[in-house]
C-alpha cells in the first residue's frame, strides 16, 4: 500500500504557478524486500516525471521501520474470534507504528481492528459505529479467552 499524506506547493496560492512542490509518501508492505522495491519504483517514477518536466528532484527518507509480523497463532485465534462474533474475519497488514508492533518484537502479539466509516483512519473525521465498536470489544474478549485457553 502507498499513500500520499501531504502535498505542499510553494507558493501555496491559487493564483501562482508553483515553483516547488513537496510530496510526503507512506509505503507499506509486510516484506522488507518488497518494501524496498516499492521505494525504488516510486523514487524512479518521481525522478522521471521531474526530468520530463525540466524540474529538479530531491528525496530523503524521513523515517522507516522494518515490517513487523504478528504471531501467526494469535492472528488465527483473532480471526476465529472475529468470525464468531461479527460473522466475518479478514487479515489486514498494517504498517503503522502501533504499540503492538513494538510489543511483537518481544512477545506474541496480534490486533483486532474495527471498521471506520468510509475507511477514514487517523483523521478528525474518523468514526466507527457503536455496533462495530461493540463487536470489536467482544471479539477482543473472545480472543483473550482463546489465548488463555491455548496457554
Amino acid at each position: 500500500m502507498a499513500t500520499t499524506g501531504r502535498i505542499e506547493f510553494d507558493p501555496g496560492i491559487p493564483t501562482a504557478v508553483p515553483g516547488g512542490a513537496e510530496l510526503l509518501a507512506d509505503l507499506r508492505h509486510p516484506e522488507a524486500g518488497a518494501l524496498a522495491t516499492m521505494l525504488e519504483a516510486v523514487t524512479e517514477q518521481v525522478r522521471l516525471a521531474a526530468t520530463k518536466r525540466g524540474c529538479e528532484f530531491g528525496g530523503e527518507r524521513i523515517w522507516s521501520i522494518e515490517p513487523t509480523a504478528f504471531d501467526p497463532g494469535l492472528v488465527e485465534l483473532a480471526r476465529g474470534a472475529c468470525a464468531e462474533v461479527a460473522g466475518s474475519d479478514r487479515a489486514v497488514t498494517s504498517g503503522a507504528l502501533h504499540d503492538a508492533a513494538e510489543v511483537a518484537r518481544v512477545v506474541p502479539a496480534a490486533m483486532v481492528f474495527c471498521p471506520s466509516h468510509q475507511g477514514l483512519s487517523h483523521t478528525p473525521d474518523e468514526d466507527t459505529s457503536e455496533a462495530d465498536l461493540t463487536a470489536g470489544i467482544e471479539a477482543f474478549a473472545a480472543l483473550a479467552e482463546r489465548a488463555v485457553a491455548r496457554g
